[in-house]
């Protein structure tokens, strides 16, 4: 049964749906939930709750799926060796799209995200909307590395990343992808000041 629900946090909130202990479900809790212990009043009855996070992805856009399509293809097309296995796509707010594939070396050659970004910036633009990557053989959407989701975050605090099975995807934004993440632009010091740090904004990417 429904518990309760409603604790904003960003724009979601918290579901709880709570059991008997002895019907507890036997699963890990999925991306974007949490688990709880509770005790009914005055003792006896002990629950355990399942705390859904409603919020935690967003539907496609039309110009989401195109997104996925123009990484799809670029799989397709370009994704025929070892050294090149994944694709992305890349949106900016004005519509534009940009792709790029990942260069494999042994050294870490840079991911197909990177690229892309890449990409992008030899045309000027330095804000991203939304982007995604695919993996070649048809293996569909895959989730961006750690590296990428600390370079993606700190580049573009706002991004869309859309994640998930063929038959389910969805959008989050990267914030959601590295919570609790080191943010670098809040590490920088303004040289206009004395004794002590000042985290300073920064805007666009760096060169």
């Amino acid at each position: 049964m429904q518990l309760a629900d409603g604790i904003g946090r960003g724009g979601g909130g918290w579901i709880l749906h709570v059991v008997p202990k002895d019907r507890q479900p036997g699963r890990v809790p999925p991306l974007g939930y949490r688990a709880a212990a509770l005790r009914a009043p005055g003792g006896g009855l002990e629950l355990a709750a399942d705390v859904e996070r409603w919020g935690a992805g967003m539907e496609l856009r039309d110009t989401d799926r195109a997104l996925v399509q123009a990484a799809t293809a670029v799989a397709k097309l370009r994704c025929r060796s070892e050294n090149h296995s994944v694709a992305a796509a890349a949106r900016s707010a004005d519509g534009r799209v940009f792709t790029g594939v990942n260069v494999y070396h042994f050294t870490g050659g840079p991911c197909a995200e990177i690229v892309a970004v890449g990409a992008a910036a030899t045309q000027g633009v330095t804000e991203l909307e939304t982007i995604v990557a695919v993996g070649d053989r048809g293996r569909g959407v895959i989730p961006p590395c750690g590296r990428c989701r600390q370079v993606l975050r700190d580049y573009f605090p706002a991004l869309r990343v859309i994640v998930g099975p063929a038959d389910a995807p969805r959008v989050v934004e990267i914030s959601e992808l590295l919570p609790e993440t080191y943010v670098w632009a809040d590490q920088q010091v303004d040289p206009g000041t004395t004794g002590g740090v000042v985290p300073v904004a920064r805007t666009g990417a760096a060169g």
